[in-house]
């Protein structure tokens, strides 16, 4: 009987800890989801390590550099690619605003050959600040060869 019992309790163990380890790996960010082009989680790597190093020139690379760049969120509508990276510089004047960025893409939709939407969601890790999160719609365009995000909408 206590046999049996210590090999249940083993079995518990390591399905407790197999599951810790899952729910760990799932706090990190996940950027290849199915049928999404390897060109745009290897974009938004980019950008999370561009924004983790405090670089929002660097993090703005993956967005469209054109006038039409849309970006949406609740504080409105900005149009283009220079308005949209002086509102991250007016929202995130410091490294220490900026935090550690991750994301964790949900799925893609396939538009065409050239284009398709990303569902996702973003966290903000802070030091002495309370954590940020919301999710993201972003439609990328195949442009010239790059894949490249022509409008966000993000909350």
């Amino acid at each position: 009987m206590t046999s049996a019992m210590s090999t249940r309790r083993l079995v518990c163990l390591c399905v407790c800890l197999l599951g810790m380890w899952f729910q760990l790996r799932a706090q990190d960010s996940r950027l290849h989801v199915a049928n999404m082009p390897e060109q745009v989680a290897s974009v938004m790597s980019v950008q999370m390590e561009a924004w983790n190093q405090g670089d929002l020139e660097g993090f703005m690379e993956g967005y469209w550099q054109s006038d039409s760049l849309l970006f949406v969120a609740k504080s409105g509508i900005t149009r283009g690619h220079s308005a949209t990276l002086e509102r991250y510089q007016h929202g995130y004047p410091t490294q220490a605003d900026m935090g550690t960025l991750t994301f964790r893409n949900e799925c893609w939709t396939r538009i065409s050959r050239r284009s398709g939407f990303l569902v996702g969601g973003w966290h903000l890790r802070k030091t002495g600040q309370p954590d940020a999160q919301g999710m993201y719609t972003l439609l990328w365009r195949r442009i010239r060869g790059e894949w490249v995000i022509v409008a966000d909408h993000s909350s």
